[in-house]
């Protein structure tokens, strides 16, 4: 195995914590906007709905691409595409969703450590994917020059 077969290698197990950290960051949260939900009344509320739907299908939608990232032993891109784009996505939708619906009552309560935490995984998982996916399209571009 050369170097460049463990450096994939080590970029999989890399990408494969983040995804599934950040899946258990997410249902840490909704977790958290559950007991928050009990005592929240009004537009509240419905924050408080949009931010459990919006983490609850973010937690479950890692688990299978972290699985897909780790069983993909072979030189294919698609995991590694899927996962930036997915966090990508997830990064502007959370982002969009705060700049329509600020807190009115409290304009902190969203800083806190869980929601720091899963955009720092978020933006973990985009650096170190778009790095699988460089080292991917650098070693079948080096392949395919050796065969000439």
């Amino acid at each position: 195995m050369t170097y460049v077969d463990d450096n994939r290698f080590s970029v999989i197990y890399v990408v494969t914590v983040l995804i599934f950290y950040t899946s258990g960051v997410c249902f840490a949260i909704v977790f958290q906007e559950i007991q928050e939900f009990k005592t929240e009344s009004g537009s509240e509320l419905m924050t408080s709905h949009l931010e459990i739907v919006f983490f609850a299908v973010c937690g479950i939608a890692h688990v299978p691409i972290g699985l897909w990232v780790y069983k993909n032993k072979k030189n294919d891109a698609s995991p590694y595409l899927i996962a930036v784009i997915g966090s990508l996505v997830v990064v502007l939708l959370y982002l969009l969703h705060k700049t329509i619906v600020p807190s009115i009552h409290d304009p902190d309560e969203d800083f806190g450590v869980l929601n720091i935490l899963s955009r720092f995984l978020q933006v973990s998982i985009i650096i170190a994917g778009s790095y699988g996916l460089y080292s991917i399209i650098t070693w079948k571009k080096k392949a395919l020059e050796s065969l000439r």
